[in-house]
């Protein structure tokens, strides 16, 4: 340990038996090295550096870079919190020059992970064969099989409170968006309600909103709150987990949906309205990352994938 300090008493150099301990190691830096002096210990690494002191002899060797670097250590779960971030990019698109590629990527739909957590994510799914390798190149092996573990990995974000609303006279939902937008709330239409435009279908029920401030919108107009879901115009979710919030489809009209992973993930097929929507969206997931092209151009790469 570098903590414990190794002492050796001025009388053993001088015993003809004694030469001082050598220790050996994949990799030793410049301080490493004068560590070893400071404490009359001699050292060598694999990449050429050391130091060598006995009965006047002295050397030192410090010009040679690391070429023993930690292998990334996997993930405990790559298919929860800041890691869905990887899985997300992924499907989007099966195939990456490099991760550096995904990490930015990622950065760019502003989300927030470290490259080496994109490391740690992509060594995990390599060991689980959802992923595999070409040198640098990155690609989706299984597609299905990445939807299924990151359904069974799926833990739903809290909600610190919950709001049924009624809508309030003369103020339409083009004025709300409006207030979300220029407050800087963080929003989205729910999942379900994301749903309802993406694959067409309509069921009964309010208009669902998650936002990082409810507080703020619901003090900015004259809502009414209800009990009764069915009485509902609006319900909005109060949930400050920035994932929530990560890679949010912007329409036309300034609507925010859901990422359509994150409305896999979180909408159950309850009725077959729902079980057909979902199946939908599903494919369309599936189909997205499939690049033809790219799979043209690199045939040995893919194979048969």
């Amino acid at each position: 340990s570098s903590n414990k300090r190794i002492v050796v008493h001025p009388a053993v150099w001088r015993m003809p038996f004694f030469s001082p301990p050598l220790l050996i190691t994949p990799y030793l830096s410049t301080q490493n090295l004068e560590t070893l002096e400071q404490h009359n210990l001699c050292g060598v690494d694999f990449c050429g550096n050391g130091v060598l002191l006995w009965k006047g002899f002295f050397m030192m060797r410090n010009e040679f870079r690391n070429q023993y670097k930690l292998l990334p250590v996997a993930m405990k779960n790559p298919y929860t919190g800041v890691a869905i971030q990887v899985a997300e990019t992924l499907l989007n698109c099966n195939f990456f020059p490099s991760q550096k590629h995904i990490y930015n990527s990622i950065l760019k739909k502003s989300g927030q992970i470290s490259l080496s957590q994109v490391n740690k994510a992509l060594k995990t799914k390599e060991e689980d064969s959802i992923i595999y390798r070409r040198g640098r190149i990155i690609g989706l092996r299984d597609a299905d099989s990445l939807l299924a573990v990151l359904k069974k990995n799926h833990k739903r974000g809290k909600v610190v409170k919950r709001h049924y609303v009624t809508k309030p006279r003369d103020i339409g939902i083009q004025q709300i968006i409006n207030f979300m937008n220029n407050a800087d709330i963080r929003w989205s239409h729910s999942p379900l309600s994301s749903l309802h435009y993406t694959q067409n279908f309509k069921e009964p029920g309010p208009l669902g909103f998650r936002v990082n401030n409810s507080g703020l919108l619901m003090s900015a107009f004259p809502f009414e709150e209800t009990h009764l879901l069915g009485q509902a115009d609006f319900v909005f979710e109060e949930v400050t987990e920035p994932l929530t919030y990560y890679n949010t489809t912007i329409l036309q009209d300034v609507r925010r949906l859901s990422n359509d992973l994150e409305c896999y993930l979180e909408v159950n097929p309850d009725n077959e309205q729902r079980e057909k929507a979902i199946k939908s969206l599903r494919a369309r997931i599936i189909d997205r990352g499939y690049h033809e092209e790219m799979r043209k151009k690199y045939p040995k790469l893919f194979g048969k994938l």
